[in-house]
């Protein structure tokens, strides 16, 4: 059984930003700035397919638009995925553009 998500975050146009970062209470820190939405953005799919074989590692592509398909090795992925996923995703195909 495969198992499909999608998530879509949409565009924003800065006006103004700013960092804040030099206080000691982290309520008080971070960033502030306002712009605009528009309705351009960024679309993920996801498909994720159960292991059949806890053994095995993960396996993971990534398709960016443009770019092509390519083994992803990226930790970032990775180690989102380990979190997510049983197991620490052993054996779990997963598909992401």
């Amino acid at each position: 059984m495969i198992l499909r998500g999608n998530g879509f975050c949409p565009g924003h146009i800065t006006g103004f930003f700013s960092i804040h970062d030099s206080g000691k209470d982290l309520l008080r820190i971070g960033s502030r700035g306002a712009g605009v939405n528009i309705s351009l953005g960024a679309l993920c799919l996801a498909a994720v397919e159960p292991p059949g074989d806890t053994t095995e590692p993960m396996e993971l592509k990534v398709n960016i638009k443009g770019g092509g398909s390519f083994e992803s090795n990226e930790k970032l992925y990775r180690d989102v995925l380990t979190a997510l996923l049983p197991d620490s995703g052993m054996g779990w195909k997963v598909s992401l553009r």
